[in-house]
């Protein structure tokens, strides 16, 4: 007898470190999912694949995530029910069958009964097997003292499916998670800072478009692109006429008006690879990612004139007709630098203002 006890035992010990073993496993693997997903859809369905598969009799789950904060929440992951239907409606804190002030797992019997009697949540019908759950074990995920999000893991042969190791798998998994999402919303904010921060740094902030100092850096690049495959370059500069009588007779946001509708107009006729920049005041800079020819370059030129041709609204019923002035600098010397490209087409600008606004003008080097 006492043989028969210590094998019990020992066979009890061997089923508790294996299912140790496969919980610290599931966390791993969890930690993994926050760093390697790409989507938080992604995330939250895989997750909550790694609990039906790691907590014992769970033959099905849903995941539900608080809206903004509140107290409607909606389905984000889901095995064994049909998510899309589930997405179609939210649940009210009232309607999830449990204190959602309790932090822990709790085992919850029939959902899908005690749903046929709240008004409108024969919606279950329709997702799968919800009305055929004996036991669901629902579990908060907390964090900062607020409930963010709902799992429930279900079954659906027994009321006494889940027991007490169970409930303590979900309780320490729904804590990890919650310092897992914690992490996630820290490591979000950091990336909108830092895409704010580049941002910043990169664009113009009256038109939107790309600054000087990033123009430069893309040009830097170009050049050497160009060089290693002996193709040509060439910079746009383009300057819109008589920017400052128009100031001086409507006002600076009436030209500001204008100078983002210019930025539009000339990001309309650019291909992908282009970049238009503002140089400054009323100067665009553009940069085309190939040019083979000087015609081509010259072709460019006279897409960004005919873009302005149309009347610019300016609100308040006003139109105004502006028109450009471009010099087109082009090169297919391998060792020409930024400032000298740059320099050729400001020289070709200034050639084109000084013979006739409104037209194109090239210098070669």
């Amino acid at each position: 007898m006492k043989t028969c006890e210590n094998a019990d035992c020992a066979t009890e010990r061997d089923r508790v470190i294996a299912m140790h073993r496969r919980f610290v496993a599931a966390l791993i693997k969890v930690g993994d999912l926050s760093r390697h997903s790409e989507t938080d859809g992604e995330f939250y369905q895989r997750l909550l694949e790694v609990a039906v598969d790691i907590v014992p009799a769970a033959q099905a789950g849903s995941m539900q995530l608080a809206i903004d904060g509140g107290s409607k929440f909606r389905f984000i992951a889901a095995v064994g029910f049909d998510l899309e239907k589930l997405k179609l409606t939210t649940l009210d804190k009232a309607y999830l069958f449990r204190d959602i002030e309790t932090p822990k797992a709790q085992v919850v019997h029939s959902i899908g009964q005690k749903a046929k009697s709240l008004d409108g949540q024969y919606w279950m019908d329709a997702v799968g097997r919800a009305d055929e759950i004996k036991s669901t074990l629902s579990t908060p995920v907390i964090v900062d003292g607020k409930t963010v999000a709902f799992w429930a893991l279900d079954n659906f042969d027994n009321a006494d499916a889940f027991d007490d190791t169970a409930l303590e798998t979900m309780t320490v998994m729904a804590q990890f998670l919650g310092g897992l999402l914690a992490r996630r919303q820290l490591e979000s904010q950091l990336l909108e800072e830092q895409e704010t921060l580049r941002r910043l740094a990169t664009c113009d902030p009256l038109t939107g478009l790309a600054n000087r100092r990033e123009f430069v850096a893309r040009l830097d690049s170009s050049l050497m692109a160009a060089s290693s495959k002996l193709r040509a370059s060439a910079v746009l500069f383009v300057d819109l006429d008589d920017l400052k009588q128009l100031n001086d007779s409507l006002g600076h946001d009436y030209g500001d008006r204008v100078l983002r509708t210019v930025g539009q107009r000339i990001q309309s006729t650019l291909r992908s690879g282009d970049l238009v920049a503002r140089w400054g005041g009323d100067e665009f800079l553009v940069l085309p990612a190939r040019v083979d020819s000087p015609d081509e370059a010259m072709a460019a030129a006279e897409r960004i004139i005919a873009s302005v041709t149309p009347p610019m609204p300016l609100g308040d019923g006003r139109t105004q007709q502006v028109s450009l002035s471009i010099g087109v600098g082009w090169t297919f010397d391998s060792d020409v630098s930024a400032e000298s490209l740059i320099n050729a087409a400001d020289a070709a600008l200034y050639t084109a203002k000084d013979e006739a606004k409104g037209s194109i003008r090239m210098h070669k080097i």
